[in-house]
């Protein structure tokens, strides 16, 4: 139950391939080249290195945090930067 590509193959979506999603054999990739933006929605968002360890999170109405080797090293809070 996959769909499976070869590399360098590309899904692409909308009339004029707006949006491309593609492995180029070493990189991975998400292209918008469509005339608007590129909008990922939810109440939290992470980057996570493939072994799940998270590099980023960005929480609705929350904090935003930075991490090195899974430690926080920045982070917004409603009075400030820490």
């Amino acid at each position: 139950n996959a769909l499976n590509f070869v590399d360098n193959a590309k899904a692409t979506f909308g009339i004029s391939s707006d949006l491309q999603i593609y492995h180029d054999g070493s990189t991975s990739y998400i292209d918008d080249a469509g005339t608007g933006g590129l909008d990922i929605r939810s109440n939290e968002v992470k980057l996570s290195k493939y072994t799940g360890e998270t590099l980023a999170t960005f929480s609705a109405d929350g904090s935003v945090s930075l991490r090195n080797n899974n430690a926080i090293k920045l982070q917004t809070k409603s009075d400030g930067v820490q």
